[in-house]
C-alpha cells in the first residue's frame, strides 16, 4: 500500500467534526494494520499478510471484516476460482498472527466462484464462544459460524438474499438487521433462531425503507444504525430502540462517483472510522480514498453501554489550523448526546444540532399549543358573532 501527499484535512462544511487523511494511489493487495497514533506526520501501517492470487495460503479477496474484544480480527474471503472461501482470525495481541483457518464446506458455501458472493460479517459474543454471522448476495441464506466447534452452516430466508447486516448491542432478545439486495428495505430476525445447526429457515420480520438503497450497517452500543447508500455521498443513521426515522449522518459535498463509497467501523473510544471512496471517470480515471473520523460517544456492538459519552467537539492546531481531535465529556448514561442534523437529500454538509430523540416532547408542545390557539380562536369568532346578531336585534328595535 502506498500513500502520496498524506495530509490531515479539515472538513469545509459549517460545525463538521470530521477530521480526514487524503490516501491516494491504493492497491488492495495487501492485508494491513493503520494506526491511529500519528508518528513524525504519518499514520503507522504495518502488512499483516501479503495477498499472492490463486494461492490459497493467502487471503483471496477480504469482503469484511470484525474485531472481537479479545483482540482478534476477523477476515470473510470471497476466495478466487481456485481457492475456496475462508474465515481468516488474526490475534492483533500476538504479533499479528494467524490464529485460525476455517474453510467453509460446499454445502454452506458453494466451492463454485460463479455462484458466491460473500459481503459482510458482524459478530455475536456469548459467554464462552464467538458466532460469526455471514451475509452471500448469491444465497437466501444466512451463514453461521462458531469459534468454539469450528463449525459452519447455513439458515434459509426464503426469497431474500441479503447484502448487509448489524447486530443490536448485546443485550437480551438480540437482534440481526438485514438490509436486502438491490433494495432500500429494512428487515430483523432474532438471533437466537439463526445458533442452532439445523434449524432449516427463518422468517424475517420487516422494519421500514431507508430513502437509498442500502449496502452497509453498523449499530453502535448505544443502539444508534449508521447507514451508507449505493452511489450516494452521505450516511444515515436511526435510533433501533425508537420508530424508525432516517437523520442524515455526513454528508459529502459533491459526487463520489463511486458505486460503493463508504465502509466504517467503531473503535473503544466512542469514535466512528470511515473510509470515503471517490472515483473520476473518463480518460485518465483514477481513484481517491479517505480516511474520516468522526466522534461520536459510543463504542462497537459488542461492547457493553459506557457510562460516559462523547460530546463531539472541534479542536483546532494552532499551527496548522486543521481539525485534528475531539474531546472527551462525562455524561451520564441516557443524557441526549449531540448529532447532526437530516437531510431530505445528499449533497451538502449537516450542521451540528441537538439530537432528535427530544422531537417527539416538542411536537406535543406544539400539537397543544395549536389545540389551544384554535379553541381560543372558536370562543372569540361565537362571541363576535353573537355581539353582531345582538347589534342587529338592537337596531331593528329601535326602528320600530
Amino acid at each position: 500500500m502506498q500513500r502520496n501527499n498524506d495530509k490531515e484535512e479539515a472538513r469545509t462544511c459549517s460545525s463538521c467534526a470530521v477530521a480526514s487523511v487524503d490516501i491516494e494511489n491504493i492497491t488492495f493487495s495487501r492485508l494491513i494494520r493503520f494506526s491511529a497514533a500519528k508518528k513524525g506526520g504519518k499514520f503507522p501501517i504495518r502488512i499483516i499478510l501479503s495477498v499472492k492470487t490463486d494461492n490459497c495460503e493467502t487471503i483471496q479477496e477480504a469482503k469484511g471484516m470484525e474485531t472481537d474484544p479479545g483482540g482478534r480480527l476477523w477476515v470473510v474471503d470471497q476466495g478466487s476460482s481456485k481457492c475456496p472461501s475462508k474465515i481468516w482470525i488474526f490475534n492483533l495481541l500476538n504479533n499479528d498472527n494467524t490464529e485460525h483457518v476455517h474453510q467453509f464446506p460446499d454445502t454452506v458455501v458453494s466451492h463454485s466462484y460463479e455462484k458466491r458472493a460473500l459481503r459482510d460479517i458482524v459478530l455475536d459474543k456469548t459467554p464462552d464462544d464467538y458466532f460469526a454471522y455471514i451475509t452471500d448476495l448469491r444465497s437466501d441464506h444466512i451463514i453461521v459460524y462458531t469459534r468454539k466447534l469450528d463449525k459452519s452452516w447455513s439458515v434459509k430466508t426464503p426469497g431474500s438474499k441479503w447484502i448487509s447486516l448489524a447486530l443490536s448491542p448485546n443485550k437480551e432478545a438480540r437482534q440481526m438487521y438485514l438490509g436486502r439486495t438491490d433494495s432500500n428495505e429494512l428487515y430483523s430476525v432474532s438471533i437466537s433462531e439463526l445458533k442452532t445447526e439445523g434449524v432449516g429457515s427463518v422468517a424475517v420480520k420487516f422494519i421500514s425503507k431507508w430513502k437509498e438503497e442500502l449496502y452497509r450497517m453498523v449499530i453502535d452500543n448505544a443502539n444508534v444504525v449508521y447507514a451508507a447508500m449505493l452511489k450516494q455521498n452521505c450516511l444515515s443513521k436511526w435510533n433501533i430502540s425508537e420508530p424508525f426515522r432516517e437523520h442524515r449522518f455526513y454528508d459529502e459535498i459533491g459526487s463520489l462517483g463511486a458505486f460503493w463509497p463508504f465502509t466504517f467501523a467503531l473503535d473503544t473510544n466512542g469514535n466512528l472510522w470511515m473510509t470515503q471512496r471517490s472515483e473520476t471517470q473518463g480518460w485518465g480515471e483514477r481513484r481517491y480514498y479517505k480516511l474520516l473520523k468522526a466522534a461520536v460517544g459510543a463504542r462497537s456492538y459488542l461492547h457493553s453501554t459506557s457510562t460516559a459519552s462523547t460530546t463531539p467537539q472541534i479542536n483546532v492546531n494552532e499551527e496548522t489550523k486543521e481539525v485534528v481531535k475531539s474531546t472527551t465529556t462525562p455524561k451520564s448514561i441516557g443524557t441526549p448526546r449531540p448529532a447532526l442534523n437530516s437531510n431530505e437529500t445528499c449533497g451538502g454538509c449537516a450542521g451540528l444540532a441537538e439530537d432528535n430523540r427530544n422531537s417527539p416532547s416538542l411536537n406535543t408542545i406544539l400539537i397543544s399549543l395549536l389545540v389551544c390557539c384554535l379553541v381560543l380562536s372558536g370562543t372569540v369568532i361565537l362571541w363576535l358573532t353573537l355581539r353582531m346578531r345582538r347589534m342587529k336585534n338592537s337596531a331593528e328595535f329601535a326602528a320600530q
